[in-house]
């Protein structure tokens, strides 16, 4: 896109930037090959694996899974894992974060059959079989918001299978997939793992928005993300940071998260003296502060 290759420009007009280190929410003054270095993590859509995880789990599903049953056998991937589904799309977004992840292992990810019909026939050394149901028996007793976002995953020699109830189910299967590859051999832990969200919203707060907010987001299986300040810097939303910030946003909610981002600088700040008890937990001396804060005061963070 236009956007990218205008951002490859502007950052490589100063030698010192480094993209790593410069993220999307510069200092107030920041050069302008900064801000383009900054964004084209999210343009190019790096997001996926920006910062290279998993970088350690065992092999093992993270958080720990509610019934997991694991074995100290493995199964090789090989250099192509087919996908077989029904209930979810093979161009679906949540499978942008497997296939990327895989492929950095050095393994392609194609689809064989979608809804029953075949949608281009893929060999693969490992074949995947995805399957969305309403009446998966391990979540018989689970609440409705368990329920939703629950998934079975069953892994063996000949083949995985991952069952679920909701697309959202199926994003988690796959991310506890790629946690239980082992990615120096390239192969999957055996087992079965029943899991599902011990509380309906499960997240962080955070005052910088980084390019690996959103892989960090889906390795921790959080669904709701809100960030807080910092956002733009100097109050000043530039086209160039919205562009990046609507990119990041469209990463979570076609992926079925919720993400939020605010400006607490400018709706936190409370209109209180500082000798006010609702401003301190400790004992205050009166003092002669005023009641209301004038037009002209700034607050600390300008």
């Amino acid at each position: 896109p236009k956007s990218v290759l205008t951002c490859k420009v502007k950052a490589s007009a100063d030698t010192s930037v480094l993209p790593e280190e410069i993220v999307l929410t510069a200092e107030i003054g920041g050069s302008p090959s900064g801000e383009a270095a900054g964004a084209l993590p999210f343009l190019e859509e790096r997001v996926l694996d920006y910062c290279k995880l998993p970088r350690f789990t065992d092999a093992k599903a993270f958080p720990t899974a509610q019934k997991p049953e694991y074995r100290d056998t493995f199964a090789p991937l090989g250099k192509n894992l087919a996908v077989k589904a029904s209930g979810i799309e093979d161009d679906d977004p949540r499978f942008g974060f497997f296939e990327t992840k895989l492929r950095r292992l050095g393994v392609e990810v194609g689809h064989r059959g979608v809804l029953g019909a075949v949608t281009g026939l893929f060999s693969g050394d490992y074949v995947l079989e995805i399957e969305v149901r309403d009446d998966v028996a391990d979540f018989a007793a689970l609440k409705p918001f368990q329920r939703r976002e629950a998934y079975v995953l069953e892994t063996a020699k000949d083949g995985a299978k991952l069952t679920a109830e909701t697309k959202q189910g199926v994003l988690w299967g796959l991310v506890t997939f790629v946690q239980m590859t082992d990615p120096k051999q390239v192969r999957v832990r055996e087992g079965r793992v029943v899991d599902w969200p011990a509380t309906a919203e499960r997240g962080f707060l955070a005052t910088e928005c980084w390019p690996g907010c959103f892989e960090y987001s889906l390795m921790c299986k959080f669904n709701n993300v809100d960030f807080q300040g910092h956002i733009a810097r100097g109050y000043k939303f530039t086209p160039l940071r919205v562009l990046a910030l609507r990119k990041l946003s469209e990463f979570f909610v076609k992926n079925g998260l919720s993400v939020y981002f605010g400006m607490c600088d400018l709706t936190m700040c409370p209109v209180l003296p500082l000798c006010s008890p609702r401003s301190s937990c400790g004992p205050t001396t009166p003092c002669r502060c005023p009641t209301t804060r004038p037009s002209s005061w700034r607050t600390p963070s300008g």
